[in-house]
Parts: structure tokens; sequence; C-alpha cells
């Protein structure tokens, strides 16, 4: 019995590093356009690894790969990014746009108008 469950342990502790080193090795080098190109399969988004961000000014769930994590210094809304469940997110309200005022009334001065310069004109035309 022990020796199966030694040799089950040996087996686990090969097959694991195996698994990380083909996943790095996946990666090929290609020719593009005359220089050598490092070329790795796209990596699958974690749903247990995600944060919210900005997509043309609306809110967003971004998903990343397994172990992946956000630079310290980024920040969401001058908040820094927390890690969050997909399952779990609850995207932000977007913020109210902002309400437009109605142009102020243009106040044309009225010139100032004299009976005595219409009276002028009525006698004028006598």
């Amino acid at each position: 019995m022990k020796t199966i469950i030694t040799a089950a342990l040996a087996a686990a502790l090969l097959v694991a590093p195996a698994t990380t080193n083909a996943q790095e090795n996946a990666c090929e080098v290609v020719d593009y356009q005359g220089a050598p190109l490092e070329m790795c399969p796209p990596q699958e988004p974690d749903p247990t690894n995600c944060y919210t961000g900005d997509y043309q000014g609306a809110p967003i769930e971004v998903c990343m790969p397994t172990d992946w994590e956000p630079d310290p210094s980024w920040t969401y809304q001058g908040k820094p990014i927390v890690m969050h469940v997909s399952k779990d997110y609850v995207a932000p309200p977007p913020a109210p746009a902002p309400v437009a005022q109605p142009p102020a009334p243009v106040v044309q001065e009225q010139p100032d108008y004299s009976w005595v310069a219409d009276f002028v004109a009525f006698l004028a035309r006598w």
C-alpha cells in the first residue's frame, strides 16, 4: 500500500513541473518580416481572476489568466484595482450625465424711445 502511495506522489511531483514547462514551452519562435517573434497560444481567462475597468467610458469586467495580478500603481476611478470572482461581479452604476443648462436668453437693448422725435416728425408733415 505504501508503495502505491509513494509511486502516486512521485508521479504527481513529476507531472506538475512537466505541465508548467509544457505551458511555458508552448511558445514558438517564428519569423515575422525578417525578425524573430515569439508566438504563444492565447491564455484562457479565469473567471475567478477579474477586475473592473473602463471601455469607452463605461465600466467593464476584465478577466485575466490564473495568477495574473495588476500592477500596484494601476487604479480604477482613483481607487486601487481589486480582483474579484466573475459570478460575484456587479457593475457600478454609470455616472450621471451632466444636465445641460439652457442657454441664457439674449437680451436685446431697446433703443431709447422719445415721443418728442415722433411729435417733431408729425409737425414736419404739416
